[in-house]
């Protein structure tokens, strides 16, 4: 059996997920209705705050605030 060994940096895990934070955010809008009567949402997702912290036999994900708008 084949084994893979990787190497990841607590400060380096950090900055990605700071640069997901900057970068990715969902956005969905649109209508719906029949009639007379229609209704328009717009909805965004987006991703605040949170540390990564390694440990010897995990990682722990702390504070991640998922927030919308």
């Amino acid at each position: 059996m084949s084994q893979l060994t990787v190497a990841v940096s607590e400060d380096g895990l950090n900055e990605q997920l700071q640069a997901v934070q900057e970068n990715v955010a969902v956005e969905i809008e649109g209508t719906f209705g029949e009639g007379g009567f229609e209704v328009a949402y717009e909805l965004g997702v987006r991703l605040e705050e949170g540390t990564v912290e390694l440990r010897p036999d995990r990682f722990d994900l702390d504070e991640l605030d998922v927030v919308y708008d």
